[in-house]
């Protein structure tokens, strides 16, 4: 090689090595403004975990909501999360609830409600997310909306993905439950299928207590109700009997998820109540929830076949 061919060569691996570094100085504001365009201007936390990325906008002084979203969908809004994690728990609540299971529901919200109940005597909760975890029990914004929840010693918590989880002799050994409680990401997304699957509700249906009660996040059920009723015929695929409902909130509120279809199962058919001993709740009555099912029926479609490992539904029309 000659001289000018080597000089060339060194020019060239260090106009390479400027453009790096020009591109890693500019990687940070980048991923700044990309993350103000898809939430706004008031991230306060965002990072990405082994599962999944995780970003909390407003609260504190900022005025705004806290709000949590996973992988840029909205899990949690601070103006309506009452309306839904009411919703979910209560109902489930209606009976026996010494001991409580809940799959997800990592930001503690759904715990939150379960402690209220003063008889509750234990609270395991399995969540895949190490990272929903941290922020639930050391984000001020996020322990004040939970009622930290995690301080609580009714409640252990598993880092674990659910379903393996429900498959290990841990977590067979660990049962039965009174009730569960699946608080887990849509089932229109990819990862989430098997966590909506007939073999996963078989592995939950041996978790419960006789008399046990499950309860279900179902998704959107105005954007995806072929989704919505192929969870129900999934859950009803593996002999439980079950009980639609769901929670609209107000869409100047909440543009991003404007209705929850919710499931309540068991072994047998049980009506869709509140227990009589409830604490103070402030969006659910009696009245209202009987509302709720009647929305949910009045939209119910032909039984879709169940969704399986082999055959996930999710996704079709």
């Amino acid at each position: 090689m000659t001289v000018r061919a080597l000089w060339l060569l060194v020019a060239v691996n260090a106009l390479v090595l400027a453009l790096l570094g020009v591109c890693s100085a500019l990687t940070g504001p980048f991923e700044r403004a990309a993350r103000q365009a898809v939430y706004g201007a008031e991230v306060k936390v965002a990072v990405h975990s082994d599962v999944q990325e995780v970003v909390l906008t407003g609260g504190g002084a900022s005025g705004q909501p806290l709000s949590l979203f996973l992988d840029g969908r909205l899990r949690v809004s601070g103006n309506d999360d009452c309306r839904y994690h009411e919703a979910l728990v209560h109902p489930a609540m209606a009976g026996p609830h010494r001991r409580v299971l809940v799959l997800g529901g990592g930001d503690g919200l759904a715990v939150r409600e379960v402690l209220r109940y003063p008889d509750v005597a234990s609270v395991t909760v399995v969540e895949e997310d190490a990272a929903v975890l941290r922020l639930a029990r050391a984000d001020r914004d996020l322990v004040a909306l939970n009622g930290a929840a995690y301080r609580d010693p009714r409640v252990r918590v598993v880092t674990a993905d659910a379903f393996d989880w429900l498959r290990s002799s841990r977590g067979q050994e660990a049962g039965p439950y009174d009730v569960v409680v699946s608080d887990l990401p849509d089932p229109g997304v990819t990862p989430s299928a098997k966590l909506y699957s007939q073999e996963f509700y078989g592995l939950v249906t041996r978790s419960l207590a006789p008399g046990g009660r499950l309860a279900i996040h179902g998704g959107d059920l105005s954007a995806r109700p072929h989704t919505f009723w192929t969870v129900d015929a999934t859950v009803r695929s593996v002999g439980l009997a079950t009980e639609p409902y769901r929670v609209m909130a107000p869409p100047a509120r909440d543009t991003r998820r404007q209705d929850w279809g919710l499931l309540l199962a068991s072994r047998s058919p049980a009506p869709l109540r509140l227990p009589e001993a409830r604490p103070a709740l402030r969006t659910l009555t009696p009245h209202r929830l009987r509302r709720l099912a009647w929305a949910a029926e009045r939209g119910r479609q032909p039984s879709p076949p169940p969704s399986t490992l082999m055959h996930p539904r999710y996704g079709e029309p």
